[in-house]
């Protein structure tokens, strides 16, 4: 007797939790919709990864795209081992900075003109600004920024440092070149910016 109901119960419980999988399965689940990443339940909200070649001897390490360190505005930069990454979004063609709920800041490119580094800057700020006309945008997993007009896209990135001296701390930014424009710089690490939340 202790077999037999032993087995029914071991019956009812196989039975409930597969009607209980199929059925949490079967449910829509808005964050996950579209891009979006696994520490969010916003809609498209995601990390953005920095991916690029390493410097001789230098160890890998995941690398975000983020704002200075602690900070929610400023210049765009590469954050290193971090727990939990900024959020990006984009809507309407503009990339912005997710904070909450209530809090978003737009990433604009601004002309810059900082010597031996390229011409464009991301700078996260609290209104839109910079060059308009511009727009975000996904292709797969990497990040484009689509010059205004006809004028071609850019994804292809450079963090490189800023000037410094006594009185300023040292930084680094995000730097791009125009539609039409090519150089070399010494300073500066290539990279790209992916997302590789779910799609």
């Amino acid at each position: 007797m202790l077999q037999r109901g032993l087995s029914w119960g071991l019956y009812v419980t196989v039975l409930s939790s597969l009607v209980l999988n199929s059925l949490v399965w079967s449910l829509p689940w808005d964050g996950l919709n579209g891009r979006s990443s696994m520490n969010s339940m916003i809609a498209g909200a995601t990390s953005i990864e920095a991916v690029g070649p390493l410097r001789v001897n230098q160890v890998p390490h995941q690398r975000h795209l983020g704002v200075k360190e602690n900070g929610d505005i400023g210049n765009a930069t590469i954050l290193v081992h971090q727990k939990r990454p900024p959020l990006f979004i984009i809507n309407r063609r503009q990339l912005y900075l997710y904070l909450n709920e209530t809090t978003v800041f737009p990433v604009n490119v601004h002309n810059t003109t900082l010597p031996d580094i390229p011409p464009l800057q991301l700078k996260v700020e609290p209104k839109k600004g910079g060059i308009t006309g511009g727009g975000w945008r996904w292709t797969g997993s990497m990040l484009h920024y689509d010059f205004p007009g006809e004028a071609g896209y850019q994804s292809l990135f450079w963090v490189c440092p800023g000037p410094h001296d006594s009185k300023s701390p040292a930084w680094t930014g995000i730097f791009m070149f125009g539609p039409k424009g090519d150089g070399r710089v010494t300073e500066c690490n290539s990279l790209m910016l992916h997302s590789f939340g779910t799609e």
